[in-house]
């Protein structure tokens, strides 16, 4: 590899609810990142992580994700600074992802290893989202509510077999048959009888309030950009947090007008529909790299005794690289991106 190929910047990014590599909303923002600084773009590479049982990927364990487990996010950014130590490091988050991704660097502080962040469209207060789904516009109590739960339950239901048959799954058999008769549930309700009972919480409340990434931003040191429209039909716009972005350095957020949830459609001059939003998020990590950041502090990798890549002073924190002909299934970026089920 040539230098400027070792040290082109890199671009995790964390989907929505149950979407994946394949969502169109990702795909916009990969097309105009990855083109190369001459024509526009920011010459980056980019890791798109699925969650996992997300865009068909294969699981293996009664153990998925929520909205705050920051666990697979961390085990990404090890790989990629493995594999790109000398590259600049960005993230982004969409929707759930951006929640997750803006925890994750908050509790990582100032050992953060990236040097920028882009929040789109998170929810930031699940509290107050959950009573929005639950009680604020049409559209959202009597469609958006059980579109986010039914995608969920979808989720589980395409890999029920493991969480049937493990002995380590902490769901019962009653409650992930009930789950899987219900013609339709609400996000509230299924994060009240499964996501608190799976991950220990007293029920949907005390999830939402023990995931919310506004609670973590004094911890915050690295450059963040939220962008959100005031006019988000699933969350509403009552969570956003204003007060912190006041009075947090590190923190910007932009509420624009319009843009709905992972909208944000403009018509370009030949006539064809684009997304505003990868105009501001390369003109962000552009900034961000003009102002040469100081190298971000990196974790010290060691292979432990299994084989793995493991930050050294998290034992918690491991992967193994697996090529695609090694996996049973491997359809990264294959899905089909569909209006109800990115999120």
């Amino acid at each position: 590899m040539s230098c400027t190929t070792l040290t082109r910047p890199v671009v995790v990014i964390a989907h929505g609810l149950t979407g994946g590599s394949h969502e169109h909303y990702v795909r916009a923002a990969v097309s105009v990142l990855t083109a190369s600084v001459s024509s526009g773009g920011l010459g980056a590479r980019i890791v798109v992580m699925n969650f996992r049982g997300c865009n068909n990927s294969p699981v293996t364990t009664p153990k998925l994700y929520h909205g705050g487990s920051s666990y697979d996010i961390r085990s990404v950014v090890l790989w990629v600074t493995h594999t790109f130590p000398q590259s600049t490091l960005f993230g982004i988050g969409f929707s759930l992802g951006a929640n997750i991704f803006t925890k994750y660097v908050c509790e990582e502080g100032g050992s953060c290893p990236l040097s920028g962040l882009v929040s789109l469209a998170n929810p930031w207060d699940f509290q107050k989202g959950g009573v929005y789904t639950e009680s604020g516009s049409l559209m959202s109590r009597f469609v958006y509510r059980y579109v986010l739960g039914g995608a969920l339950q979808a989720l589980y239901h395409r890999n029920r077999a493991i969480f049937l048959t493990s002995p380590q799954s902490t769901l019962s058999t009653s409650v992930l048959e009930n789950l899987f008769a219900r013609k339709r549930i609400s996000l509230v309700e299924f994060d009240h009888t499964i996501t608190a009972v799976a991950w220990g919480f007293k029920d949907a409340w005390d999830y939402y309030a023990n995931i919310s990434s506004p609670q973590f931003l004094d911890a915050l040191r690295i450059p963040l950009l939220g962008i959100n429209a005031l006019d988000d039909p699933i969350m509403g716009c009552a969570g956003l947090p204003r007060e912190e972005a006041k009075k947090n350095p590190w923190f910007v957020l932009v509420a624009t007008k319009r843009g709905g949830h992972l909208g944000w459609f403009e018509r370009h001059v030949n006539g064809g529909l684009g997304r505003w939003y990868v105009k501001p998020v390369k003109e962000y990590f552009q900034a961000l790299l003009e102002c040469d950041p100081s190298p971000r502090p990196k974790p010290t990798i060691i292979v432990n005794n299994n084989g793995l890549l493991q930050d050294k002073d998290r034992p918690d924190v491991a992967v193994a690289e697996v090529l695609p002909d090694s996996l049973e299934t491997f359809t990264s970026g294959d899905g089909e991106s569909k209006l109800f089920s990115g999120w």
